[in-house]
This record gives C-alpha cells, sequence and structure tokens, in this order.
C-alpha cells in the first residue's frame, strides 16, 4: 500500500505518516553496525520509482531479510554507494560472500569493481526471462522458416 492509501484508510495525513516512518527508518540506520552482523549473501534489484526511468536500487541482507541501503539510480555507482555506507557502519567488504542480482552490465562491473571477492549469482527471474526470450525467437524462425517451404498451412481446413 502507499502512504495515501494508508492515510485514507486510517484517517491521517500523509505527512503524519511520513514523519513517523523518517523517525523509525533513521533510528534503524544510527543502530546499524556492519562489524556485528556482516553481511555474507547480499541481494540487489531495481525498481522504478517514477516513470521515465527514475530508479532506485535496493540492497538487502538475504540472511537477515532486512534493506540495508537504498540508492539513486541503477548504474555501476550504486554499489560504491553501499560500500560506502558498509563500511561507514564497519563492514569490511571483503566479507561479502555473494551478489545476486539481475544481469545488467553496470549492476556487474559495480560488483566486480566494490566486493572482487563476492560471487555474482544471476537471479532466476531474470535468467528465465532471457531464457525464453531466446527460445521464443528460435520457434518464430522455425515457423518462418516452415511457412516459407509451404510445409506449414496455417488456413483453416
Amino acid at each position: 500500500m502507499t502512504v495515501a492509501e494508508i492515510a485514507k484508510k486510517y484517517n491521517t495525513t500523509q505527512s503524519r505518516l511520513w514523519r513517523i516512518l523518517d523517525f523509525y527508518v533513521s533510528k534503524e540506520l544510527e543502530k546499524q553496525d556492519f562489524s556485528k552482523e556482516p553481511i555474507k549473501t547480499l541481494s540487489v534489484d531495481e525498481i522504478a520509482r517514477k516513470k521515465h526511468h527514475v530508479y532506485l536500487t535496493n540492497f538487502l541482507d538475504v540472511e537477515r531479510e532486512k534493506v540495508v541501503h537504498i540508492a539513486d539510480g541503477k548504474d555501476a555507482e550504486t554499489f560504491l554507494s553501499f560500500k560506502e555506507r558498509y563500511t561507514e557502519k564497519n563492514g569490511d567488504s571483503t566479507d561479502m560472500e555473494s551478489i545476486c542480482m539481475d544481469m545488467s552490465i553496470p549492476f556487474k562491473a559495480g560488483a566486480r569493481k566494490h566486493f572482487p571477492k563476492a560471487k555474482i549469482i544471476f537471479d532466476k527471474f531474470h535468467v528465465l526471462n532471457v531464457l525464453s526470450w531466446q527460445l521464443d525467437k528460435v520457434r518464430a524462425s522455425f515457423l518462418f522458416f516452415f511457412i516459407a517451404l509451404g510445409k506449414l498451412n496455417l488456413t483453416p481446413a
């Protein structure tokens, strides 16, 4: 639900809800200390914030199921933003064992540059999406080939 929907449902203002969210998020961010709980497996995914290609990139600690950082954009520099935050909060980038993400070239470059020891794992949604797209291309080329040879009749009997 959006903040606007929640405000309407509970008969309050969006402004009040944003202040409450800001209070609790700020409290959690102050408590972050990655020396006590280093991140071993990181999940990275971007979301569209608005139309016209305005993105946010979410960084999640897979083991604890927590969002640990949000950065503007979806390029390699978002990894620098996360690394700076991680080290600022006593994290050691060499602790990172694996990073699960989509197959975008900027994400791969950012992960390799800022977390060189981490294994890169592509999430299955994006892998299956690429495989389905490639399979559809092959299917379409076979269909075109058989129609061109006259071996396939698409007219109703």
